[in-house]
């Protein structure tokens, strides 16, 4: 049922903001409506997105559920890991150091972020180009 991560990194602690525990509150809450509903059929495995009896949550409901809500959202249909990739390059695009995404995403070292999200955005490039621009002509 549960696995170890593949590497000791995947065992972490992640910095979250208001907004987040907010949610998380929240789905506390729901949690707790869930328990009282299925009264004796709950089993507490206590986790944050569990099944409506407690259990680890069925992948296949948990992508026809995502896939319900990419629908209403009017966003194309991409797979539930997409978020993580997502997320990635966002916080690379937004100037966060890899050092610290590769702690988050929890791999082994930078050089693991670097080699899946390597990839530079075009502006991206565009900045760098502003920069060494901006560089070379105060110099000259």
């Amino acid at each position: 049922m549960y696995s170890e991560p593949e590497a000791r990194s995947g065992i972490r602690k992640i910095r979250i903001q208001q907004n987040t525990i907010e949610a998380l509150l929240q789905q506390k809450e729901k949690i707790q409506e869930m328990k009282n509903k299925a009264a004796n059929k709950w089993m507490d495995h206590d986790l944050v997105f569990p099944s409506t009896v407690g259990t680890p949550m069925i992948s296949y409901h948990l992508r026809k559920d995502f896939f319900r809500l990419l629908s209403i959202a009017g966003l194309p249909r991409i797979r539930f890991h997409d978020l993580r990739n997502t997320a990635a390059t966002l916080m690379i695009n937004h100037g966060v150091p890899i050092i610290v995404i590769s702690k988050m995403l929890g791999h082994s070292k930078p050089s693991v972020t670097l080699d899946f999200y390597g990839h530079c955005s075009v502006a991206m490039q565009e900045e760098a180009s502003k920069i060494m621009d901006s560089v070379m002509n105060n110099n000259s």
